[in-house]
């Protein structure tokens, strides 16, 4: 297989600037339209409609008492009385119990895959050895607005076992499970990306992409064979969006599709495969895995209890489908609504947890507090989510105190969640607000010549925006001043592919949120420069130890199919080409 060159970029008075810059009103790009969205997928659910077939539901009525002079807590339960008002919670729960599902990838969609990979053989074939994967496949950020749901399970018998040593899989999964937190993210966009350079040995479109249930569906997926003869799999992807065909040559970070809940699946995630010598492997090590990482900084596990989303509502949650659904969002009340209503999806929640709520009033003072309440979870919850009401007229103050209220919620006594809402005079008064500024980070910082470039988002996950709309970004990306990429995601990252960056580049990404209705305040824009071609040692300057290196390894690379660190036009052989290009840089810098 041959991998294309590189663009190699012409530095026409490249801008300068520090890791981050912001750009006065006047600088800003262009707010130019917004891409229209398009909804793909099966028609909405009855209400109630379950989030998987193993999942648990359950109803549980806790009401509190109010005391009117000062704050107030839960009663014993015969005291509750229903007028007072207090917490209904619905719950549907993923334990890690998952020894009855299905492979999210039935064996009779995959056998024809595979007899594409094995048809592929284009002499790549373990044709060297494998570089390690720089970044998530994945427009997010895990363990973030990325929640990773199940690994491989290694267990070659009937049991589950994770690389981290745990249950967290199910009998018979052959990759890595990513959900987005709902089908919100799905319709604005969250890109998938090839991890990569390689070829796209198979790929399928045009399937149904908003499944909830496991059904034998086929899913539109895409399979990419790279120079060392590893496979990746990227599976379940959104209607329409894949952007590959059989054949194409792809590079590292190159968007290939979008995340969609399409096939065997029942919300929307990325199935992530990657398979060596026709066999499945887990690319995370472990103490119960491989004894090697397959990524060059191998993502973090997060098994802490937190809140991933959550939202106020008007209306009744018993008559709006459960997510992955969208779900109802506002950061008002007045004074004329009977109830407080609030949803909320929590991750990692541990056996028999319990929780507690407590109401700040805009002055500070807590107003009531109620609880606790127990989860009734007897094992280990992966996902969590939960429907709750308080009555309004119950809470001390409320109906009279106009202004910003606080609802805290704190799970096993550690406070998880803390939302403002603002109660008004009558619905006259609600307006929308922008979303909140963010910050955020380039990786690497230090880009070479073969690195894709991932822009990540910092803000903060439950107050991204006060009317708790679901927020999504525009990211625009910018090579010597020449606009190369510019898309809206729900993922919390971008990747700029290799290729569109060269020797010596000046790179600016600029985003800006937006919540559906309006931008943010301000773009936030992070730069990066790319390594010199010249620099064969990777030390960011070109001098006679990169003329020394080339010299020294002058000749073909000892391995054919991948370059060398002299190799700096990447042709695989060490020769003239690659010494003129150390004295061309050496005048640059």
């Amino acid at each position: 297989m041959v991998i294309p060159d590189r663009r190699r970029g012409v530095r026409s008075n490249p801008i300068l600037f520090g890791p981050v810059r912001n750009f006065p009103a006047h600088e800003r790009p262009p707010r130019t339209f917004l891409t229209q969205e398009v909804h793909y997928g099966t028609s909405q659910p009855a209400q109630g409609s379950m989030m998987m077939k193993t999942c648990l539901t359950m109803t549980v009525l806790a009401l509190s008492t109010a005391v009117v002079a000062g704050p107030s807590s839960s009663p014993a339960p015969d005291e509750r009385s229903p007028s007072l008002g207090g917490e209904n919670m619905k719950t549907e729960c993923c334990p890690h119990d998952k020894l009855e599902r299905p492979r999210c990838i039935p064996d009779l969609e995959m056998r024809p895959v595979q007899g594409f990979v094995a048809m592929s053989d284009r002499g790549v074939r373990d044709a060297g050895v494998c570089e390690p994967f720089e970044f998530w496949p994945t427009g997010g950020i895990l363990h973030r607005d990325l929640y990773t749901s199940n690994y491989v399970d290694l267990d070659t018998s009937s049991g589950i076992l994770a690389f981290e040593c745990t249950a967290n899989s199910y009998d018979g999964h052959r990759g890595n499970d990513t959900i987005v937190r709902s089908f919100s993210e799905q319709i604005a966009g969250v890109p998938i990306f090839a991890v990569d350079d390689g070829i796209v040995v198979n790929a399928n479109d045009g399937e149904a992409d908003q499944n909830t249930e496991w059904d034998g569906q086929t899913a539109n997926f895409v399979v990419l064979e790279h120079p060392c003869g590893r496979v990746t799999k990227y599976w379940h992807l959104r209607r329409n969006s894949v952007v590959v065909s059989i054949g194409d040559e792809v590079v590292k970070g190159q968007q290939i599709g979008l995340m969609g809940s399409s096939g065997v699946s029942t919300w929307p995630h990325l199935h992530f495969q990657v398979e060596e010598g026709g066999t499945h492997v887990e690319p995370y090590m472990g103490d119960c895995g491989p004894a090697n990482s397959m990524w060059e900084s191998q993502p973090g596990v997060n098994y802490n209890n937190y809140v991933s989303d959550a939202a106020f509502c008007l209306e009744d949650l018993d008559t709006v489908a459960n997510l992955p659904w969208p779900q109802p969002r506002t950061g008002h009340f007045s004074v004329d609504d009977v109830e407080i209503n609030l949803w909320t999806l929590v991750h990692n929640l541990p056996a028999n947890s319990s929780r507690d709520w407590t109401f700040i009033a805009p002055d500070g003072s807590i107003a009531t507090t109620m609880g606790p309440f127990e989860y009734d979870n007897t094992t280990d919850w992966g996902t969590q989510y939960g429907q709750y009401w308080f009555n309004i007229a119950a809470i001390p103050g409320m109906t009279t105190t106009l202004g910003t209220w606080r609802l805290q919620l704190r799970i096993n006594g550690l406070l998880k969640m803390d939302l403002p809402f603002d109660m008004v005079e009558d619905r006259s008064d609600i307006w929308n607000r922008k979303p909140e500024p963010i910050g955020g980070w380039i990786s690497p910082s230090e880009p070479g010549i073969d690195n894709a470039i991932v822009a990540n988002v910092s803000t903060n996950l439950l107050g991204d925006d006060r009317d708790y709309d679901m927020v999504k970004y525009r990211y625009m990306w910018y090579v010597n001043d020449v606009l190369v990429r510019d898309v809206f995601s729900a993922g919390q990252s971008d990747i700029l592919a290799r290729d569109q960056t060269g020797s010596g580049d000046e790179v600016l990404c600029c985003i800006i949120p937006h919540d559906g209705k309006q931008y943010g305040d301000d773009w936030h824009c992070l730069g990066a420069t790319v390594a010199m071609a010249g620099d064969a040692n990777g030390d960011r300057l070109v001098n006679v130890s990169d003329l020394l290196l080339v010299i020294n390894m002058w000749g073909p690379c000892p391995d054919p199919f991948r370059p060398c660190s002299g190799d700096l036009d990447r042709n695989r052989r060490v020769d003239v080409q690659d010494l003129l290009l150390v004295i061309r840089d050496w005048s640059v810098r």
